[in-house]
Formats: C-alpha cells, sequence, structure tokens
C-alpha cells in the first residue's frame, strides 16, 4: 500500500526510465559499441540536426568564441538559421564538455527518458489513470518515435500538456510556479527541438486545455503569454530565421513534391504511414513499408491489444475520451494539411512549413490508448461489458497479431538463414535477430493478455499485470533497436563522420583554410566536421543565391538525371555534386581546390592533377580554382539572375577571373561596367574570422575586389576605414570597389536583426527572474505564521 501510495501521488520514477533509456535506440548502441554503434544516418550524420552541427559549433567556439556566421557549409551562412536544431542548445553545452559524439548520444537517452518521465506525470494527474496504466503507458512512449532530428519537441508533449493542467488547475491565475516552469520547458524544447513541431505542440495543448479543463476563456490568456515569453526567449534564433527565410532555398520549397497534394496521393500517404507504425518492425514480402528513415512506433503485438482494449473498453471520463479522438483526429489532420500544402505557395512566410509533422504525435496518442487499455483491466472495468463486446476486443486482438505472428515466422527464417555470416554481422543480421526475440517476447506477452481478457474477473489480475509490464519492457526495447536495422537510412559516426586518411591528408596541406573542399560520393557534412570549408552541405536554410550558383555549378550531373534535377529544384536543402558531371570553371571560381571522391568516377574538371588514394577514396587538386579573394577590372550588367547564371555558365576563366558579373542595378559599380576585362590587382586575407574578414589589397588601376563567400542580410564593409557598399556579385559572392594603390578592405557580419532577438530574449528573461522572485516572496508570505516579523 506505501508503494502504491508513493507512485500514485510521490514524484515520477526517474530511476526507472533513466535505465530503461539505456535501453533504446540509438542510445544502447552507443553505450555498447561507442562511435562503431549504429544510429540514424538521414538528418543525424549528415544535417545540422545532428552530429555535424555539434562538431562545428565546438571546433568554431572553441577557436573564435560564440559566433553568428558559420563559414564552412556552402560557402557560408548565418550560423543562427542554418542549422535544423539551434546552435545555442543544451547538447552543444554537452559536446564542449565530453564532445560531440558523447553529447548527442546522451541528448538522445534524456530525450527518451523524458517521454516516459513526462507521459508517467501526465497519465497519472492529468488523466487519472490506475498505477499500472501510468507505468505501462509511460514504457511504451519512451520506446517511440525519438528520432534525434527532432530533439525534445516530440518527446515534450506530455509533459507540456501536465504543466498546463497543473498551472490551470492551481487556481492562482497566471503567474504560478507551474506557468514559469511551463515557460522554461517550452523554451528548452525551442532550444533543443524543431522549432515547427514545438508550434504545434502549442496547438495541441491549447485544443487539450479547451477541451478537457475549462473555457478558452480560462484558458487563452495563460496559454498565450507563457508561449509569447516562450518565443521571447527564442528571440535571437527566431529573429535570424524570419530574416533569412524569404531570401532562402526554402522559399523555393515545393511540399507537395515530396508529400502530393491530389486527394488519392494523400489517402495513400495517410494509409501507407500509419499503416507502417502501428507494429513498428518493416514487414518483409511488401506486407507494409517501412518508417525506416525517422523511427517507427513500437507498440507490437501487446501495446496493439491494449489500444483495442482501451478503445473498446476505457473509462469515459473527459480526459480519456479527448484522448482517443485524438487518436483518430491527428490522421484526420494530416490528411487534410497534405491537401492545403499548394495553399502555402500563397503564404511566403509558411511555404516551407511543414503541418504534416502533426504524424509524429501519433504515437503518443497510441500509448495513450493502450495506457487505457491497461487501465480497463487493472479497474476490473472488463467485468462490466457485454459479451459482445468483450468477444470484439478478442476477435480484434486476434486480427492485430495475425500479420505479428507471420512477420515472426519471416523474421526467424531469415535468421536461420544468416546463421552463418553472423561472425561479420552486418545490421540487418543483427536486425533481424532483435526482430525476431522481440516478437516471440510479443507474441507470449499477448497470450497472457488474451487470457486475462477472458478471464476478466480472475485474482490473478495484479499479478498477470505486473508479468505484462516485465514483458512489455523487455519487448519494446528489442523492438525499438530492431527496426531502425532493417531501414536504409542507419549508418555509424565512424562511417560518416570520423576522420579519415584522406581528411588528414587534406588537413595536412599548406593554406587549406582559405581552400574549399567538394564532395562526389560522401558524406558532404564530414568536412565541415573536421574543419574543412565546403563548396557543399546539407543545410536547413541557406541562401537562394547560393542555391542557384551551385545549380549552376553542378547542372551537368542534374540534367543527366530528372529525378535529382526535380529533386534538387524542388527541395534543395541538399547542396550535393550528383554525380561527376559538374561546371569546371564555375567549380574553380568558388575556390574548389580539392575534390574528395569516394567511390566515384573522376569529375569532369579538365587537368585535375590526383594528390592522394586511400581505399576507395581519392583526392584531386583543380590547379585552376580561384583563390577566395582577387581583383577584376571589369563589371558585366545583365537582367537578372538567371541571366547572370546562364551567362557565367558559359563563361571562360579567363572571362571570370577578369570581371563580375551582376545582375539589375547596382549603382557601386556603375564605374566599373564595360571597363577593360582582366586581373586588376591581388588580394590576400590576412584576418580570416567568421565574423570578420580583412583582406590586403594591391590594386593596379580601379576595381572590384571579389570575395567567394555568400552576400547575405547583415554584412558590411569598409575600405581604409571608411563605410563601402557590398555589391552581390556573381549570382552570389561579395564584390566591392577599390581605386588604384593599396587598400584594407573589412568585411564584418553585424546582423541587427538578431541583435534585436537577443534585446527581446534580456528583456523576456528580466521579466521572467522578476516573476520568479515576485512568486517566491509570495510564497512566503503565505508560510509565514501569523504574528512573525
Amino acid at each position: 500500500m506505501r508503494l502504491r501510495a508513493r507512485l500514485r501521488d510521490g514524484p515520477a520514477p526517474f530511476g526507472l526510465y533513466l535505465l530503461l533509456a539505456l535501453l533504446s535506440f540509438p542510445t544502447m548502441g552507443a553505450v555498447v559499441n561507442g562511435t562503431a554503434g549504429w544510429t540514424y544516418l538521414l538528418d543525424v550524420l549528415d544535417d545540422g540536426g545532428g552530429l555535424p552541427r555539434l562538431g562545428i559549433a565546438v571546433r568554431e567556439w572553441s577557436a573564435f568564441g560564440p559566433t553568428l556566421w558559420d563559414p564552412y557549409l556552402t560557402a557560408g551562412n548565418g550560423f543562427l538559421g542554418q542549422f535544423a536544431l539551434p546552435p545555442y542548445s543544451p547538447d552543444v553545452a554537452l559536446a564542449f564538455l565530453v564532445g560531440p559524439f558523447a553529447g548527442f548520444a546522451i541528448a538522445v537517452w534524456l530525450t527518451s527518458a523524458l517521454a516516459g518521465i513526462g507521459m508517467h506525470l501526465f497519465l497519472r494527474d492529468s488523466v487519472g489513470l490506475a498505477t499500472a496504466a501510468v507505468i505501462g503507458g509511460s514504457i511504451i512512449a519512451l520506446f517511440c518515435f525519438w528520432h534525434p532530428i527532432y530533439g525534445i519537441s516530440v518527446a515534450m508533449l506530455p509533459l507540456i500538456l501536465w504543466l498546463g493542467d497543473r498551472a490551470v488547475a492551481s487556481g492562482r491565475g497566471w503567474p504560478n510556479r507551474h506557468a514559469l516552469l511551463w515557460v522554461v520547458v517550452a523554451t528548452l524544447g525551442l532550444y533543443a527541438g524543431q522549432v515547427q513541431v514545438v508550434i504545434i505542440v502549442a496547438a495541441l495543448q491549447l485544443a487539450w486545455l479547451v477541451v478537457v479543463d475549462g473555457t478558452i476563456r480560462r484558458c487563452f490568456g495563460m496559454w498565450a503569454v507563457t508561449w509569447v515569453l516562450a518565443l521571447a526567449l527564442y528571440g535571437p534564433v527566431l529573429a535570424t530565421q524570419l530574416a533569412l527565410l524569404p531570401g532562402s532555398e526554402r522559399s523555393i520549397w515545393d511540399i507537395a513534391y515530396l508529400i502530393g497534394a491530389s486527394p488519392g496521393q494523400a489517402i495513400a500517404a495517410v494509409a501507407g504511414h500509419y499503416g507502417s507504425i502501428l507494429v513498428g518492425i518493416p514487414f518483409a514480402r511488401g506486407i507494409t513499408p517501412n518508417e525506416a528513415r525517422y523511427g517507427t512506433l513500437f507498440l507490437g503485438g501487446i501495446g496493439l491489444v491494449l489500444a483495442i482494449v482501451g478503445i473498446v473498453a476505457g473509462r469515459r471520463t473527459r480526459a480519456p475520451r479527448a484522448l482517443l479522438v485524438l487518436l483518430v483526429a491527428i490522421p484526420v489532420l494530416d490528411f487534410v494539411a497534405i491537401l492545403a500544402t499548394p495553399l502555402q505557395e500563397h503564404l511566403p512566410i509558411l511555404n516551407s512549413f511543414q503541418f504534416v509533422r502533426i504524424r509524429h504525435f501519433f504515437p503518443f496518442a497510441l500509448a495513450a490508448a493502450a495506457a487505457i487499455g491497461i487501465d480497463a483491466i487493472s479497474d476490473r472495468r472488463l467485468a462490466q461489458v457485454t459479451p459482445r463486446r468483450l468477444w470484439v476486443v478478442v476477435g480484434g486482438a486476434c486480427l492485430a497479431l495475425t500479420p505479428v505472428v507471420v512477420q515472426m515466422a519471416i523474421a526467424t527464417r531469415q535468421v536461420v538463414l544468416r546463421l552463418p555470416r553472423f561472425d561479420g554481422a552486418d545490421r540487418r543480421d543483427v536486425g533481424w535477430l532483435l526482430a525476431a526475440g522481440g516478437l516471440a517476447i510479443t507474441v507470449i506477452g499477448a497470450a497472457i493478455l488474451l487470457a486475462l481478457l477472458i478471464r476478466g474477473r480472475s485474482r490473478a489480475v495484479p499479478l498477470a499485470l505486473v508479468a505484462v509490464l516485465v514483458v512489455l519492457a523487455g519487448d519494446r526495447a528489442l523492438l525499438a533497436n530492431a527496426a531502425p536495422l532493417l531501414g536504409p537510412s542507419i549508418s555509424t559516426f565512424d562511417e560518416s563522420l570520423a576522420l579519415t586518411p584522406g581528411q588528414s591528408f587534406l588537413l595536412a596541406q599548406p593554406g587549406i583554410s582559405g581552400q574549399r573542399v567538394l564532395t562526389f560520393g560522401d558524406n558532404v557534412n564530414r568536412m565541415a566536421f573536421q574543419g574543412l570549408l565546403q563548396a557543399d552541405g546539407y543545410q536547413a536554410i541557406y541562401p537562394l543565391t547560393y542555391h542557384g550558383f551551385f545549380g549552376a555549378m553542378t547542372a551537368p550531373g542534374l540534367v543527366a538525371d530528372p529525378a535529382r534535377y526535380h529533386y534538387f529544384h524542388s527541395w534543395g536543402a541538399r547542396a550535393y555534386a550528383f554525380g561527376p558531371g559538374v561546371d569546371p570553371e564555375l567549380v574553380a571560381l568558388v575556390g574548389a581546390r580539392w575534390l574528395y571522391v569516394r567511390d566515384g568516377e573522376t569529375p569532369t574538371v579538365p587537368g585535375l592533377i590526383e594528390r592522394f588514394r586511400s581505399g576507395d577514396v581519392t583526392i584531386y587538386e583543380d590547379p585552376n580554382a580561384f583563390p577566395r579573394a582577387f581583383v577584376v577590372g571589369a563589371v558585366e550588367s545583365l537582367g537578372d539572375r538567371t541571366a547572370v547564371l546562364e551567362r557565367m555558365a558559359g563563361a571562360t576563366l579567363a572571362e571570370l577571373r577578369g570581371r563580375a558579373f551582376v545582375s539589375g542595378h547596382e549603382s557601386t559599380v556603375e564605374a566599373l561596367i564595360g571597363g577593360t576585362p582582366g586581373p586588376a590587382g591581388s588580394a590576400r586575407i590576412v584576418v580570416n574570422r567568421p565574423d570578420r574578414i580583412e583582406i590586403d589589397v594591391r590594386a593596379d588601376r580601379p576595381g572590384l575586389v571579389v570575395l567567394t563567400d555568400v552576400m547575405e542580410p547583415g554584412w558590411t564593409a569598409d575600405v581604409d576605414g571608411s563605410p563601402a557598399e557590398i555589391a552581390t556579385v556573381d549570382a552570389t559572392f561579395r564584390g566591392v570597389t577599390v581605386s588604384p594603390t593599396n587598400r584594407r578592405v573589412v568585411f564584418r557580419y553585424a546582423p541587427g536583426f538578431t541583435y534585436l532577438g537577443f534585446a527581446v530574449a534580456a528583456i523576456a528573461l528580466l521579466v521572467m527572474l522578476l516573476i520568479a522572485g515576485g512568486i517566491r516572496v509570495r510564497r512566503r508570505r503565505h508560510t509565514e505564521p501569523e504574528g512573525s516579523l
């Protein structure tokens, strides 16, 4: 009784969930195998949502301090707008202390634990379920859909719902201590998660408060003030992204290209997604597709049975009913979001907002439904269910278990066939082994549950529930680590980002800090992870001007493959050299002196010199590569950016080296339009910091200093201390005019919009501190005994 009361009224069992989270994917692999452990490849090992972001931030800030500009990806970009997850976040702080890989592993471990802890508090206090149901639902939630690209933004939902409930139920209005903690968690979610997903969290919370806790008038004010404060604290990143989005590659995104927009495509997308995540193991032989890229929901047979019980026999109070409605509402909203995607092109600020991310919260609704099912069993509610409805439950459970049993047979067969090769097991071998074990446990646990359903009045119910919870934990752990391994988008840190002999060769080259690398056939962001400047890269947001330039540079490879051409010009987050076909003159212009080629053909660049070969990696040097800064004597003006790119695509090396190309009216270069083409002097970078570039220029005649770094809002320049206007030249780069003689040209990055964001965040932080102080004083007054001084 004492233990039951403690579980019911005391704190959540943090230790239990922290321990179980060690068994989740990819935490368990990182603990057991270190950097050789498997993790998600897509958006983790090749994007700013995962390890590259941590490595770049740690290396750059260790050298220069916290900067606002990152020169390492696609010729540079605003640091706070570059990554899927912000660089100012707890996992970056961890990475400084323990290194990028360990920081990543700790962050994903804590994310899974947070999901379990938050679900425990929510099911216990907000939904009011029995202890066994609370623990069972929390175990299922802990092993759910925790792809690191989303940070904690999905996992935080139950904790946010719980905090909102407590804040509203306190009766003290705003502010109170739960509302204050609500702001803290929401802000943490913004800094350690995807902002799009956190916005959906806020919308779901408002719907929950209105439906479960009261009227709009009662809840909306507290909800609005809390989230406004959280967004204000997120000000630096939010202001930067809002300023950069209109001029980024996201402004040309065609979301319908990937998810479809016709009713038929929408139905197929929704059915395929939700049908593939119910069990959580990718079915072989085309039974159903697998959501391998972003993880799966590991409900399995036991979870399916429990969810069916919850739907049929769960209690019908307001909170459980709302959760069951959510189970239906999420797929419907997903369907509507797909149909609405064509409308987004008329709303520029929302052009890249993916409303279909509502689907990431379906695992939460399913885990809640399973918890409601456990609650129905533990409270003997099944004894009150009519025999007809009970057999509906049993029949539905058997039907749900059928594909699980089929898959177990297939998995067992695959394991037997692969046994001779297990000494050198690949990830699929291990995945099938885990799947067979996990599904065997699933069937055993489901059989116990079916017996329990048929004998709902049995005195053995409490003992059986304990057995089911134990089986559930083992089953979830095995399936959680099996499902991703059977998908295509899995790799290891060692395979994708560890230092290679080829990179060691490059890092040893003199002057490498100012020379760019173009990658063929490998993870492009692995160069930036090791401190090499990249002409390519994978980012959440990067300038549209550079997107156009990169498309022209890689046009021969894109034209040869219509699917890649469509992908690049409709989506474009990946600036990859698709195939060996490139425009050699534009490769030289961007300063890509080194071409890192893995498992591919030699790039179509004349005059390449092979400098290094190791295994499947060959490194070529392009002796024609331009320096990062140079001086030209003439400017050619064309109608628009498209005309500039077309002209550059047909230009020779001599033309690119002797003149710059501009679009429209650039007043600062008028004097050089129609001038004499050719080099007009020399330029040498003497200060090379992310936020500041200083160039010593010797101009033989009036000319234009070209710096082949991206031009973005926030950059200013001066020549010998006098302000100078920066022209956007060669479609994307920076140019400043100089007169004959020796000059010092200085470029500084001073984004006023980001500074404004910092000011707003500072004010919000001050408000939070004053509120916290006021709450503390108020609580102290209420606890002081009468007559005290």
